[in-house]
């Protein structure tokens, strides 16, 4: 499969998040360090859940890439050398496990995004989308092979719900492989009837259900209009990112409880540049866990790159929100860096200064997020704001 589908929708998305640049400005007062966006890496193991495609975790290995594809895949594979950094801090941190996979699955580390998503899955038991990673990943490792352990992955998903689309596409392949094609025919017949025309992976679905039909002597479904994504422009894509976005909150009107809905609409609206809309969505997750870290954090750099983006200084809520972030996860990057920034901001460059010696020794002496924080340490001893 060719690279362009990933880097539409995966690299794309989720770098521009887990890569965010480290200075915005020279002139700015407050610059986002790259280590701050690593949560919204999580975007695109959401897209793939939201869209359900099989095919989106395809590894990152063109044959020639070009210099700036090279430079992005260097980039990645930094962005997620620095995600496991962050997990060795934050083990209970169950989106930074699935997303770990995800950008396991990318670079063709199937073993180590099984253990990943293991992982995600025993801190979430009861999230389907796991146990379908899981299965994915286990697949993947054996060239495509739906193996045991991989169908016992998928059927767990399918007990928790039986609209998996990931699930159904993977068993359906296990019934093919098995002789069981009625079976296979009736599964992806289900799951195709469900999918909107837009979906990328339609025309994968149409050839398996062609070729099972061949083996069944009997018609296939009728095929769907549908436009490769690859040849939409720029606008017809965003177009179709905010239909999709905008059925899943019309869902979650519905169902309000549904916190893992809520998850994918704030990483959703992240990649539309709605970043107060991303906020008010992932507070759902702070409302439904006000003790849970994670929700707040992710929360709160939906909230930080709103502020960013506005220029707007930090609330006195916002960094209430910090310090219980802090208390809550002693050693939380983002909530350190930022607080550092109210102090300064009040005057209190002392206050600054003992808050970010303490984040400066959270890295590794050398790195890039190292070297920001000694910059700003010399800034502060020099007396620059």
């Amino acid at each position: 499969m060719e690279i362009g589908i990933i880097f539409g929708l995966m690299l794309a998305l989720a770098l521009g998040f887990l890569l965010f640049p480290i200075f915005k400005g020279e002139n700015k007062k407050r610059g986002l360090p790259a280590y701050i966006a690593l949560g919204f890496s999580v975007f695109a193991i959401g897209v793939y859940f939201f869209i359900g495609r099989p095919d989106l975790l395809t590894p990152l290995n063109p044959d020639r890439p070009s210099e700036e594809q090279r430079v992005e895949i260097d980039n990645f594979v930094r962005a997620v050398e620095q995600l496991e950094a962050r997990m060795q801090q934050e083990p209970d941190n169950v989106e930074g496990w699935a997303t770990l996979g995800a950008g396991y699955s990318t670079l063709g580390r199937f073993s180590d995004a099984t253990m990943a998503y293991l992982r995600a899955s025993k801190l979430d038991p009861e999230n389907p989308d796991f146990h379908a990673a899981i299965g994915e990943a286990v697949t993947l490792a054996n060239d495509g092979t739906v193996t045991e352990d991989a169908r016992a992955a998928f059927e767990a998903a399918i007990a928790l719900d039986p609209a998996n689309g990931i699930a159904q596409f993977y068993l359906g392949d296990y019934d093919f492989v098995n002789g069981n094609f009625q079976a296979a025919f009736d599964r992806w017949s289900a799951l195709y009837e469900g999918l909107p025309a837009e979906t990328p992976w339609l025309n994968l679905l149409e050839e398996k259900l062609e070729n099972t039909a061949a083996q069944l002597g009997i018609s296939p479904p009728l095929a769907k209009a549908q436009v490769d994504p690859l040849d939409m422009t720029e606008t017809e894509q965003d177009q179709m990112i905010e239909e999709m976005v905008g059925r899943l909150a019309l869902r979650l009107e519905e169902n309000p409880a549904d916190m893992e809905g809520w998850f994918r609409l704030g990483q959703s609206y992240m990649v539309l540049g709605r970043h107060n809309e991303a906020a008010e969505a992932l507070y759902h997750l702070v409302e439904d866990k006000p003790a849970d870290p994670a929700a707040l954090s992710f929360y709160l750099q939906a909230k930080l790159i709103d502020l960013e983006k506005n220029d707007l200084p930090l609330s006195e809520s916002v960094i209430a929100d910090l310090q219980k972030l802090e208390a809550l996860n002693p050693g939380d990057t983002t909530a350190l860096y930022y607080l550092g920034l109210a102090a300064l901001e009040a005057g209190d460059r002392e206050g600054a200064k003992t808050i970010w010696e303490k984040l400066l020794i959270l890295f590794s002496p050398g790195s890039e997020e190292a070297l920001f924080i000694e910059e700003k340490l010399k800034e502060l001893d020099a007396g620059q704001e």
